[in-house]
């Protein structure tokens, strides 16, 4: 009877620690993913606006080549 309870308590552990995992992973791609979008709108930031808009022209320009990707 103990040797059951014992490799369904382990088992619950295993569970909660893949659980843990996942959590902890999904948290930290969260962070990253924060950290790289205010260091990317601080580089948008720096640009002037005729800049931007002729990189943003030009990106707009590629798109259109492709059929798939034409708005």
């Amino acid at each position: 009877m103990t040797s059951e309870y014992t490799q369904i308590s382990s088992k619950k552990t295993k569970l909660e620690l893949k659980c843990r995992l996942k959590e902890q992973k999904a948290t930290e791609k969260v962070e990253t993913r924060l950290m790289e979008k205010k260091n990317s709108s601080a580089a948008e930031e720096e640009i002037s606006p005729n800049e931007y808009f002729k990189l943003r022209s030009a990106a707009v320009a590629e798109l259109k080549k492709s059929p798939e990707t034409d708005p």
